[in-house]
Parts: C-alpha cells; sequence; structure tokens
C-alpha cells in the first residue's frame, strides 16, 4: 500500500509538473516568438539608420561645394601655370632659333667680308645682300610683334 500510495504521488507530482510545464511552455513560446519579431524590427531599423546614415547632411553638402570651389581653384591655378610654362618655353624656342639664324648669318659675313674688300663687285653683291638680310630681319620682327599682340 505504501507503495501505492508512493506511485499515486509520484503520478500527481508528474501530472501537477505537466501541467506546470505545459502552462510554462506557453508563454516560453510567446517570449521567443517576441523576441524574433523584436530581433527582425530592429535589423529593419538598423538598415535604415544606415540609409539615413549614407544621405549627405546639409552641413556636408556645403562642406563638399567649398572642397570643390578649391579644387576647381587649384585646378585654374595648375592650368595658368602651365600656359604659362608652354608660352615661355615657345618663346624660348623661337629666340633659340633666331640665335642660331644670327649666328649663321655673322658666320656667313665674316666669310664674305674678306672676299668682298678686294673688289668693287664683291663690296656691291655684299651690301646687297645685307639690304636682304635686313628686309628679312624686319619681316621677322613683324609676325614677333603680331603675336606678342594676341
Amino acid at each position: 500500500m505504501e507503495l501505492e500510495k508512493s506511485v499515486l504521488i509520484n503520478q500527481e507530482t508528474e501530472n501537477e509538473f505537466d501541467v506546470v510545464q505545459d502552462s510554462l511552455s506557453d508563454p516560453l513560446e510567446k517570449l521567443n516568438s517576441a523576441k524574433r519579431e523584436l530581433a527582425a524590427k530592429l535589423r529593419l531599423v538598423i538598415m535604415l539608420k544606415r540609409r539615413l546614415d549614407d544621405v549627405p547632411t546639409q552641413s556636408e553638402l556645403i562642406q563638399f561645394e567649398r572642397r570643390f570651389s578649391e579644387l576647381d581653384a587649384q585646378i585654374q591655378e595648375k592650368l595658368r601655370q602651365t600656359r604659362k610654362f608652354y608660352a615661355t618655353y615657345n618663346a624660348l624656342l623661337e629666340i633659340k632659333e633666331l640665335v642660331l639664324k644670327e649666328t649663321s648669318l655673322l658666320n656667313s659675313i665674316s666669310s664674305q667680308f674678306q672676299d668682298a674688300m678686294t673688289c668693287a663687285s664683291g663690296r656691291v653683291k655684299l651690301i646687297e645682300s645685307m639690304k636682304s638680310i635686313e628686309k628679312g630681319i624686319q619681316q621677322v620682327m613683324i609676325s614677333l610683334c603680331m603675336n606678342e599682340i594676341k
């Protein structure tokens, strides 16, 4: 009998335990379900927050505009310097060509001078040659002046 009582008490305890467990499992499921829903909503909130952070604010836009203006000014200054360097290079190249022509001309005059001084026809030929050289130099000077005006 005692054994039967013990078994009965044990069964009652198990039944009570099952009832308590059943009554607790329902709220646990609800709690887990609520946690999953909360996690999904938090993921959505974080995603929306990231999207908002990707959109620049008014102060950031002003800062971007200011920086772009600074970069544009730097580029314009570099362009101005580059054009100045090209103009200087081209002017120096023209001067070099003129100096080479002048050297060639002086060498030619020097070689013809001795021959021209020995006879009258040589002197006339030298004078005519000098006049044609003078005309050529004047034309070069006129073209250089025109290039400077442009």
